[in-house]
C-alpha cells in the first residue's frame, strides 16, 4: 500500500504522462493507415488505443483481415520514420511542472522510463525547461513497441547504488498503459495508473495499485 512506503523516487511515463501526444500519434496512425491501405476492423483509434506500448508486428495481426498482415512492416517503418514530427509538436500537460519542482522540493530522485525513442524523449523535455529535474531519462532504439522497461528500471536503482529491491520499495511508477502497470507490478514498484488515455477499469486489469484522474493527485500519494 503507498502509506506504506517512504518514498525516495519516482519514475515517470512520457507520452500520456508528461506529455500529451495521444491526439497527435493518433492522427499520424490513421493518416498512414490510410496511406498503406490497411482497413481495421475497429475505429483507428480505438485500435492505437488497444495496441499502445504491444508489440505492434504481432498486436496489429489482431485487428487486420489476413491478407494485409503482409502490409504491416511497411506501416510500422512509415510510422517509426514519422514519430519525431508528432514528437516536437506535442505539449506538456499544464499540471507537470509544478508537481515535477514539488516532488524535488520533498527530496524524491526522479526519472523518465518511455517506450519512445530516447532523442525524442530528451528534447521534448528539454523544451520545456525540466529537463534538469530528472537524473536520468531513458528511451527505447527508435521501434515501436515490443521493448521492456525492465532495463531502465535497473539503470535507475545503479544510477542511485541501490539493489532493485530496495530501489523498487521507496519507488512508485506512474503510467497511462496497462503495459505500464505490469511493468512496475513485475519489478515490485508501487503502480500508480493515470487516466489520460486509459479507463481505470483497464489500469486496475493490468494491476494498478491506485489509478488516479489528475496529476497533481500524485501528492496525496507520495505524500511524506
Amino acid at each position: 500500500m503507498a502509506q506504506k512506503r517512504k518514498f525516495k523516487y519516482g519514475v515517470f511515463d512520457r507520452d500520456g504522462v508528461l506529455i500529451d501526444s495521444m491526439a497527435g500519434y493518433g492522427a499520424l496512425f490513421e493518416e498512414l493507415s490510410k496511406e498503406v491501405g490497411l482497413n481495421f476492423m475497429l475505429p483507428t483509434a480505438e485500435v492505437l488505443r488497444k495496441i499502445t506500448s504491444s508489440d505492434w508486428f504481432v498486436s496489429l495481426k489482431l485487428f487486420l483481415p489476413a491478407r494485409e498482415h503482409q502490409l504491416i512492416p511497411l506501416f510500422i517503418e512509415k510510422y517509426d520514420a514519422q514519430m519525431s514530427k508528432v514528437s516536437s509538436s506535442s505539449r506538456m500537460f499544464p499540471a507537470v511542472p509544478p508537481l515535477v519542482a514539488e516532488l524535488k522540493r520533498q527530496g524524491l530522485k526522479l526519472f523518465i522510463s518511455s517506450f519512445a525513442p530516447t532523442e525524442y524523449v530528451v528534447s521534448s523535455i528539454a523544451r520545456y525547461g525540466i529537463d534538469d529535474q530528472f537524473e536520468l531519462l531513458k528511451g527505447m532504439s527508435g521501434k515501436v513497441g515490443g521493448e521492456s522497461k525492465d532495463s531502465h528500471i535497473q539503470e535507475f536503482a545503479d544510477y542511485v547504488d541501490q539493489n532493485l529491491e530496495t530501489f523498487a520499495s521507496q519507488s512508485f511508477f506512474i503510467g497511462d498503459s496497462p503495459r505500464d502497470m505490469e511493468g512496475a507490478v513485475r519489478n515490485g514498484i508501487l503502480a500508480v495508473g493515470i487516466t489520460t488515455t486509459h479507463t481505470e477499469v483497464d489500469l486496475k486489469a493490468a494491476g494498478a495499485d491506485v489509478v488516479i484522474d489528475k496529476h497533481e493527485d500524485l501528492l496525496n500519494i507520495v505524500a511524506p
